[in-house]
């Protein structure tokens, strides 16, 4: 969309930048790491820059998109630097200290040198000043929507976005709260004290009963949890005829002449190293008699290429979904939840010492796989056998929150 029509699209804002479009509302979009992006977009000979440029002036669309990385100068980098510097050291003097005072220190050591010592650590001061330019040079803004995953760079958007300006600042929990996840822990601090209240979102925008219960166990204040409509998770619904008559659905899709497997990567690369061999594995058991299609995940910067030509590389999760028959994913990927509210056969791959953080745990025990090697020798009648009636009765609409003229959204951003 943005190289043929000059617009902005993406799967994590759903129609929500259609909607904002349709009824004239304004926007300023701020996009941050686009390091995968731009291999793409200069292989089809052009560049961000160029892109943002031409999108900025496209008279139709009422955005006004920013790289936020094209904030960059020397004096940054400069300040970055000296900035790293001091914290390098000062961080190197006091691991001494605490090898001595912490008797488990050894168990966090790579992580406190990622934190303090790395190029990560540049990273995020570099980040720092980045927005601190940005809200310098941005009029007062009324509300702020970010994407919220507890990253570093978040917090020098709320600090910035409230020491400069008088902004209502909106936290979206965009995909599902999982078992284990630590991105969404929640540390209590004195919000009255205005240090603090600096560095937190003033809302939690989430789209699922499911996703407001994980956060009040996580201890989020109540009061700060909206609900709006689910923006990431649109593309299940499109095919509303199949929720409505999932039977129908499924005997359609039994008539095909070729069965079909689809594996889903992980951006974890020992997970996705087993979901590849797993591929393999099925691909040599099958042959030509089933079709496997493997999904890599977006985080992956190099793609791996199947040798296989039984095994065919698929990137739209939405088609993806749509043409399987049995859906394989690893303990870490939302997209099983995905699969298993669309209606398909899914199997959960642990692996040996992974922790499962599937979101179906807890939903349906039975979809985990512990044993490849046995699963891999399971009768086909198991692998596509009907779906069970707990996954056949649930409804999509049990998870999330679901209106095309986004009610709750307008709310929380103030639109009539």
């Amino acid at each position: 969309k943005l190289l043929e029509d000059m617009v902005f699209q993406s799967s994590y804002w759903g129609g929500l930048q259609n909607h904002l479009i349709r009824n004239q509302y304004n926007s300023n979009w701020v996009h941050i790491s686009l390091s995968n992006e731009s291999k793409k977009i200069k292989a089809l000979k052009s560049t961000p820059n160029k892109l943002f440029f031409d999108l900025n002036n496209n008279p139709h669309n009422n955005q006004n998109h920013l790289f936020i990385e094209s904030l960059f100068s020397w004096s940054i980098a400069f300040y970055s630097l000296i900035k790293f510097t001091r914290i390098f050291l000062i961080s190197l003097f006091k691991e001494k200290k605490l090898r001595s005072k912490i008797r488990f220190f050894s168990l966090i050591r790579l992580e406190y040198i990622k934190t303090f010592q790395s190029n990560a650590t540049l990273e995020n001061i570099l980040y720092f000043y980045l927005f601190g330019k940005l809200f310098q040079r941005l009029s007062n803004q009324k509300r702020i929507v970010f994407l919220y995953e507890n990253l570093p760079w978040e917090r020098s958007l709320c600090y910035f976005s409230k020491l400069l300006h008088e902004s209502e600042l909106l936290a979206t929990i965009h995909t599902n709260v999982r078992f284990w996840d630590l991105r969404y822990s929640f540390f209590s601090r004195d919000t009255k004290d205005f240090r603090n209240h600096l560095f937190e979102p003033d809302v939690y925008c989430i789209n699922s009963k499911h996703q407001r219960n994980a956060l009040i166990d996580a201890g989020y204040p109540i009061d700060k949890i909206r609900n709006v409509e689910a923006l990431r998770f649109e593309y299940l619904i499109k095919n509303s005829e199949a929720f409505k008559n999932k039977k129908a659905y499924l005997e359609s899709q039994s008539r095909k002449k070729n069965k079909s497997i689809l594996i889903i990567g992980c951006y974890e690369k020992d997970n996705n190293h087993s979901l590849l061999n797993l591929s393999t594995n099925l691909s040599k058991r099958f042959k030509s008699e089933v079709d496997i299609f493997y999904k890599p995940h977006p985080a992956l910067s190099t793609p791996y290429p199947f040798k296989n030509n039984h095994i065919k590389t698929i990137h739209k999760i939405d088609f993806a979904l749509e043409i399987a028959d049995l859906v394989i994913t690893g303990p870490l990927t939302t997209v099983a939840l995905d699969a298993y509210l669309f209606g398909k056969r899914v199997f959960v791959i642990i692996g040996n010492n992974k922790i499962n953080m599937s979101p179906l745990r807890g939903l349906d025990d039975s979809v985990f796989i512990y044993d490849i090697s046995k699963f891999i020798k399971y009768e086909e009648n198991f692998l596509f056998g009907p779906i069970k009636n707990i996954q056949a009765n649930l409804s999509i609409n049990d998870f999330y929150f679901f209106d095309s003229s986004y009610p709750r959204w307008n709310r929380q951003l103030g639109l009539k």
